[in-house]
């Protein structure tokens, strides 16, 4: 995996640090085992779309795996996450 420039690991830990400071119950076990067999799923069917994840989103999605987010809350973190990039894409224009 390509390596993250310190404003990526900056906006992970940012995210993190959000993450950690919500309530949620954490995946159980068995939910999480189920986690890159679906991410290999996802990215593969991604890819046919031509969807490529940056090394930055792949990092993010490694982030809620460790920190152990449920479904339902990675999605509300993922929009978060895409827009705030969007957001900084655009203020740099």
């Amino acid at each position: 995996m390509a390596k993250l420039t310190a404003a990526s690991r900056r906006r992970i830990d940012e995210f993190r640090q959000r993450v950690r400071g919500m309530r949620y119950e954490p995946l159980p076990e068995g939910e999480l085992s189920a986690i890159p067999d679906r991410r290999r799923q996802g990215l593969a069917n991604s890819e046919i779309e031509g969807i490529h994840l940056t090394p930055e989103e792949r990092a993010f999605l490694e982030m809620l795996d460790e920190e152990r987010v449920p479904h339902e809350l990675r999605l509300e973190l993922a929009t978060a996450f895409a827009l705030a990039a969007e957001d900084r894409s655009a203020a740099a224009d």
